[in-house]
């Protein structure tokens, strides 16, 4: 009877450290929502079929709640042209784009989503970069306010990726595990070293450090700009006025202290005559993830808590006539690192199942939900190649911008459409695109990716090969 009760509780003990084994991974676990965009493909048909994947990431509910300890570098543009006048009210006092610059990263000091022991570091960049502050807590408020002011002693050339080097060496001072970090560029000039910033942008982005790119007036780069945020994994901002600055570092600060996992990394593995062509995250914001094509994880950047992000995967299935029946395409696990509980996260392995038909029918029906999030993808690709356009190509331009506004407006983004609206209109009242309105439909349309909800005839938009066609990829 003594041996029965022993090996009773030994099994007890056995299911114990099993139910906690699990629930410790739940606490650690990436919720995964995969959706191809057709759920059957046609059968016998040895031409290529496109398929997109949605991927839809949500933090588990324990990783959501612990607001993660953060380090900020803010990396300021000190050349000449920042001392120029921005435009004041009628009435106020004319200030120059540095003091609207220096006031702004003063209200980072107060924010109050912020805490006494995140840290912060500021550096300027001219014709070369100085650390004006290194990294500190924030509890060392009259130091890191004093150390603003230095700001005002330099003047230059624009030398960024100095820059973006000076700051990720303050970054990388931090020894403890479990802290969020980020850069915050800042420039309104023509950068002298674009190559050298985007190699700067790659090592950033391989210690897990988002760059966010904020550009002022029309003098800038946005192309650069635009790429460094993407290399970067963060996003980009075009400011035709610095007083808007204040609301994007608020905004950058808000988001950063709700980055619950970072270094997000696929694995896609496709089975043969499927090959993966292209990787976009679409909401909150929209970036093109760079990959290899050996089958090396991509790096998707980091996943704030209190909403999902979504990713779509581009797959061409080719090379042979499949039967009828169903079929696994592809299997995707994700896995990053928690800050808060400095510890590996993963999801389950999710498998892309799809059914191939002869029933003309079952193969034209398609997801709603994912093609919305498609053609907004197709909507930046529009947008892109207008830009890249409008210098040479007129015609062309004004083509790509009219079928990217037809799809916000099925989608339903407002706030795009009325951006294009106004490019368009341009376009007719003066038979050009200012700079600035390139730099604002190039930047502001990545940040302002929404939801999909419902869209009625989705499918009579712009096919893949008409999105090629307009954008000349």
């Amino acid at each position: 009877m003594g041996k029965n009760c022993f090996a009773i509780h030994l099994l007890q003990l056995s299911f114990s450290s099993v139910l906690l084994f699990e629930l410790a991974r739940s606490f650690l676990m990436l919720h995964l929502i995969s959706k191809p965009h057709r759920d059957t493909l046609r059968a016998n048909a040895p031409d290529a079929q496109k398929l997109f994947v949605l991927l839809k990431v949500i933090p588990a509910a324990p990783l959501a709640s612990v607001r993660p300890p953060l380090a900020l570098a803010l990396v300021i543009d000190t050349s000449g042209s920042m001392r120029e006048s921005s435009r004041a009210p009628s009435g106020s006092r004319a200030t120059s784009k540095l003091e609207h610059a220096i006031e702004a990263t003063g209200a980072v000091l107060s924010n109050p989503r912020l805490v006494e022991n995140d840290l912060i570091s500021v550096i300027q960049f001219d014709d070369v970069a100085r650390v004006v502050l290194p990294l500190s807590p924030l509890g060392n408020g009259r130091d890191a306010r004093a150390a603003l002011e230095k700001l005002k002693g330099y003047t230059g050339g624009t030398q960024v990726a100095q820059g973006l080097l000076a700051a990720r060496g303050e970054l990388s001072r931090i020894l403890q595990g479990g802290v969020a970090q980020r850069v915050l560029l800042l420039t309104d000039g023509q950068a002298f070293d674009p190559d050298a910033c985007r190699e700067a942008a790659a090592r950033l982005a391989e210690a897990n450090v988002p760059l966010v790119s904020i550009g002022v007036g029309d003098d800038y780069n946005e192309e650069l700009l635009r790429d460094l945020a993407e290399i970067g994994r963060g996003r980009p901002y075009h400011l035709p006025e610095i007083e808007r600055l204040d609301e994007v570092f608020g905004a950058e600060v808000q988001s950063s202290v709700r980055e619950v996992v970072t270094g997000l990394r696929a694995e896609v593995q496709t089975v043969s005559g499927v090959s993966l062509d292209s990787v976009t995250r679409v909401y909150p914001d929209l970036a093109e993830i760079e990959f290899s094509r050996d089958g090396a994880p991509l790096s998707l950047g980091n996943i704030m808590a209190g909403d999902y992000t979504v990713f779509v995967l581009e797959l061409t299935v080719s090379g042979m006539a499949r039967p009828e029946g169903r079929v696994r395409l592809a299997q995707v696990q994700l896995f990053g690192t928690a800050p808060t509980r400095d510890a590996s996260v993963e999801s389950p392995r999710h498998d892309i199942v799809v059914s191939f038909s002869d029933e003309q029918n079952r193969a034209e029906k398609v997801d709603e939900e994912v093609l919305g999030y498609v053609q907004q993808r197709n909507v930046d690709r529009l947008v892109q190649g207008a830009v890249r356009r409008s210098g040479h190509d007129l015609p062309g331009a004004r083509q790509s911008l009219q079928s990217a506004l037809e799809i916000t407006r099925r989608v339903g983004n407002v706030h795009v459409t009325r951006l294009l609206q106004q490019s368009l209109d341009e376009l007719g009242e003066k038979g050009q695109l200012s700079s600035s309105m390139r730099k604002t439909i190039a930047l502001e349309t990545r940040t302002r990716t929404i939801k999909t909800r419902g869209a009625d005839a989705l499918a009579d938009l712009p096919s893949e090969d008409d999105i090629r066609r307009l954008t000349g990829a």
